[in-house]
């Protein structure tokens, strides 16, 4: 932004892409809602690894890859048309950004809810910061 807008104020208008929970499905991933369990972590969304390091056996946990960490796996003859199964979409907002006369360089707003959702879950906030750009005779 200018020094000018920092200095007297003005609107702004950015958009941003964000992931959303997928309204066809509900966030479920499936056409009619119904999934199974996952075989690779028996629903748990973790998977349990042993390697061997010496004489010593190291358990390793870590997210599922098969389900992604849900414990559950949709069939791809059920999945969402709209997400594919992934349940969430990508989304484009036009979020207004207000700053206010005397607003400083690297100045933080925040917009709580307006950033990337996750199914059974809180969107979180997105903090716009604000850059001043070179003026050719005014510094800050």
């Amino acid at each position: 932004v200018s020094l000018e807008e920092l200095y007297s104020g003005s609107t702004r208008v950015a958009v941003i892409e964000r992931n959303v929970v997928c309204n066809n499905c509900t966030g479920s991933g499936s056409r009619n809602g119904i999934s199974r369990e996952c075989t690779n972590c028996h629903g748990t969304g973790v998977e349990t690894s042993m390697q061997r390091i010496g004489p010593f056996i190291q358990q390793i946990r870590r997210e599922c890859l098969m389900c992604d960490g849900t414990g559950n796996i949709v069939e791809s003859k059920n999945q969402c048309k709209a997400c594919f199964g992934k349940k969430i979409v990508r989304e484009e907002k036009i979020i207004e950004v207000n700053i206010v006369p005397g607003s400083r360089n690297s100045e933080i707003i925040s917009y709580p809810g307006e950033a990337h959702q996750i199914p059974n879950g809180i969107p979180g906030t997105l903090y716009v910061i604000l850059k001043q750009a070179r003026h050719e005779i005014f510094t800050r």
